[in-house]
């Protein structure tokens, strides 16, 4: 069991001109495990798991869930057992509690650091960090097999991000498999178990943390 993508590239044509985006990017989340991405803006992090979504066509490559190929018939069931949190949320104009929330979403709530009150208020009235979380929160009430976040940590300060790395972590001790994008080294030397590096559209190397980033590493004081 796993999530698998091969390959992946994905182009543009722009007046004749070609910006290849991604290129032959490979990735592989398990369950328990924590994979984290990083690497310089622009350099194709987010491109990938807009693919991996469904939400961008590829150029080239495949995706995977339990061996199965991913179609455009199965995008629905695949994002049923895939969650993801973008990087831009497009907040609607309406409350929380308007839209038909999963169970247990209070709970959730809670687990992130939010008052389960937050639910009547408007998104419009919660800050970055506050919207950010929520949607972290509401994604993990709906009980997925695999969580992809994209930079979480963003609008968020220490105590909150911290908070969320140990939401990560005992996401992952629960079975869960999960795909972080984010800037953050320290975050992603907390909760990862493997790091896969970008770069202009590529993979430039991937490993344990400790060795790819080991000052953050080491900043987050990690064990394994």
């Amino acid at each position: 069991m796993s999530l698998e993508a091969t390959s992946i590239a994905r182009a543009l044509s722009i007046a004749g001109e070609v910006t290849v985006l991604a290129h032959d990017v490979c990735l592989r989340v398990d369950p328990g495990r924590v994979v984290g991405v990083t690497g310089p803006s622009g350099c194709g992090k987010s491109t990938v798991l807009r693919v991996v979504m469904g939400l961008d066509a590829r150029s080239s490559g495949e995706v995977r869930l339990d061996g199965e190929v991913v179609t455009p018939p199965s995008l629905p069931e695949f994002r049923r057992r895939v969650a993801m949190v973008p990087q831009r949320l497009g907040l609607p104009d309406e409350t929380l509690g308007d839209a038909a929330l999963p169970a247990g979403v209070s709970r959730w709530l809670e687990a992130v650091g939010l008052d389960p009150s937050v639910r009547s208020q408007t998104w419009a009235s919660l800050s970055g960090g506050e919207a950010r979380r929520a949607r972290i929160a509401i994604a993990c009430a709906g009980e997925p097999d695999y969580l992809i976040l994209d930079e979480p940590t963003e609008g968020l300060d220490g105590v909150a991000a911290r908070r969320l790395a140990d939401l990560v972590r005992s996401q992952a001790a629960s079975g869960r498999g999960l795909l972080l994008v984010s800037h953050d080294e320290v975050f992603l030397a907390r909760t990862a178990d493997h790091l896969v590096v970008m770069y202009d559209g590529e993979v430039q190397g991937e490993g344990a943390p400790r060795d790819l980033i080991p000052a953050a590493f080491e900043e987050a004081g990690r064990d394994g």
